[in-house]
């Protein structure tokens, strides 16, 4: 979770800090009388996930936020820029996000820094979770029971809640269906890449093609033949390094390259 300090600049604050941070203020329930509460517009977060390094070069961080941002001016929601939720690069397929900043925001909640009745917005419930239906199920029952609602923009702008899961069977078997269908699609992806990296290994140990870039420093890739080849340079240097090493000498400086 990200808030920002008095001059302004972004803070994360860890599951703990939320966990151990003082509510700033009253909720405006108790400021201002139920009365003048109900005209306050509600609060909203974002939380934004995705699951690789990679996708940070592209535009999954952008375009989740600015769906959120987009929904809230639809909706007169006020959209919380202090307090942001970010798993970049944490996959939700064993569940890892719910140790981190969606945990973090559970807590939050908890704590009173987020007040019930606020809104969150994920661009897919896939962003919440991707384990099995039963465990993404109890993921989001312990955020509506926490008195959140969850905007799924991308079916509808579909918001679950308590009352929507208790009372409309269509709005669960919804959930549960879209949860099934990411659960799959990642144990399918999961079992592709066990697949390819068994037959990369399978063929690096038959005819010795390459099963990694990640090589040794005194070992290149011969593109012609995708197979690892000495470089000579480096090698010399390594043997010599080896050599003084063993016998109790200090070893020569290596430079990349």
């Amino acid at each position: 979770m990200t808030t920002k300090d008095s001059a302004g600049r972004g803070v994360r604050l860890s599951v703990a800090a939320v966990r151990t941070t003082t509510v700033r203020s009253k909720p405006v329930v108790q400021q201002q009388g139920e009365e003048q509460a109900h005209e306050q517009p509600c609060r909203a977060y974002s939380y934004v996930r995705f699951s690789t390094p990679e996708q940070a070069k592209g535009d999954s961080f952008a375009r989740q936020t600015r769906q959120a941002q987009a929904y809230c001016q639809r909706q007169g929601l006020v959209l919380d820029t202090e307090l942001t939720f970010q798993d970049l690069g944490v996959s939700a397929f064993h569940g890892r996000n719910a140790e981190k900043q969606l945990g973090a925001f559970l807590d939050a909640v908890h704590s009173g820094l987020i007040a019930q009745g606020s809104y969150l917005i994920v661009e897919s419930l896939d962003r919440i979770s991707r384990q099995t239906v039963r465990r993404a199920a109890s993921r989001m029952g312990d955020i509506v029971d926490a008195g959140i609602n969850v905007v799924d923009l991308s079916d509808g702008e579909r918001v679950y809640n308590v009352e929507s899961l208790d009372n409309d069977p269509i709005a669960f078997l919804m959930m549960a269906l879209r949860f099934m269908r990411a659960n799959e699609e990642s144990a399918l992806k999961s079992q592709r890449l066990r697949e390819a990296n068994a037959k990369k290994r399978k063929d690096a140990a038959e005819d010795g093609k390459l099963f990694t870039r990640a090589l040794p420093a005194w070992l290149t890739v011969d593109e012609k033949t995708l197979k690892p080849v000495l470089r000579p340079e480096r090698a010399r240097c390594y043997r010599t390094s080896s050599r003084r090493l063993m016998a109790g000498g200090p070893s020569t400086g290596l430079h990349d390259g």
